[in-house]
């Protein structure tokens, strides 16, 4: 339930106005099956309460913990970012001022949420839940906005704080990708056309076999196929030794554009 929620010793005031045993609790578990929530004030359920001569009331406040928003550094290395594209400098200080705001931020130490619990016998419980959630508000448009974003969320606008920046930096990821895959098959090619070994396999069963042995005798070439194409390196390297073949025996030798189309 929605409520202004109460500093600790305005809620102590209460229940002594009320004459109300109180404890305070590190948890409560609200949602079991054994807990009843009231849709009530502070007042009506400690009058409530008494009412039904509960045996004591258990509270306990909630808070947002700003350990849980900060970014950290290591999120550049493991997010996936493109670190030879990117200001490092610049964005470890946007991380700093950041964590640093954060930080400094006095809401962390607001309440979002209070749940006061009323212990019966037989382990019957009545609660209320007052919240009332800085971190949560409605824009005008009826969505939910959040005051922080999660720090994954958070780091991803500190890299590109615009759409247009994002868009731009996956066009330039696009096209660098584009590159690298160009030049490894021009690479490929021009050695299987001059690699004696590869001119020999007349046959599936040998190019199956110069295929498989390629892992060991070219691991440089080998290392670039699988960052390329992680999910299907080895049935990369059988195709491109199977088209490179074709390619060959119809008399190319020379890689041209016709050539990096078809592969």
């Amino acid at each position: 339930m929605k409520q202004i929620i109460p500093e600790e010793a305005s809620l102590l005031a209460i229940c002594k106005q009320h004459d109300i045993v109180f404890a305070k609790a590190v948890d409560i578990d609200s949602h079991k099956k054994s807990f009843i929530v009231l849709e009530q004030s502070i007042d009506d359920f400690l009058s409530f309460l008494k009412s039904i001569n509960f045996t004591v009331l258990l509270y306990t406040y909630y808070f947002h913990d700003v350990n849980d928003y900060l970014i950290s550094e290591v999120s550049l290395t493991t997010d996936d970012y493109d670190l030879t594209t990117l200001n490092l400098e610049d964005i470890k200080q946007k991380i700093c001022d950041y964590n640093t705001k954060l930080k400094n931020d006095s809401r962390f130490k607001d309440p979002y949420l209070l749940v006061l619990c009323g212990m019966m016998e037989y382990g019957r419980c009545f609660c209320i839940e007052i919240t009332d959630d800085w971190m949560k508000s409605i824009d005008e448009s009826g969505e939910t906005v959040y005051a922080y974003e999660e720090p994954s969320d958070a780091l991803h606008l500190l890299v590109y704080p615009s759409e247009e920046d994002y868009l731009k930096h996956e066009d330039e990821q696009l096209a660098l990708a584009i590159e690298k895959e160009e030049k490894l098959k021009k690479e490929i090619f021009e050695f299987l056309v001059r690699d004696p070994k590869f001119r020999i396999c007349t046959n599936a069963s040998l190019r199956s076999q110069y295929a498989t042995s390629f892992v060991v005798y070219q691991p440089t070439i080998v290392q670039r196929i699988l960052e390329l194409y992680p999910n299907n390196w080895r049935r990369k390297i059988h195709y491109f030794v199977e088209s490179v073949w074709r390619l060959y025996k119809a008399g190319e030798t020379k890689y041209n554009d016709g050539i990096k189309n078809i592969l």
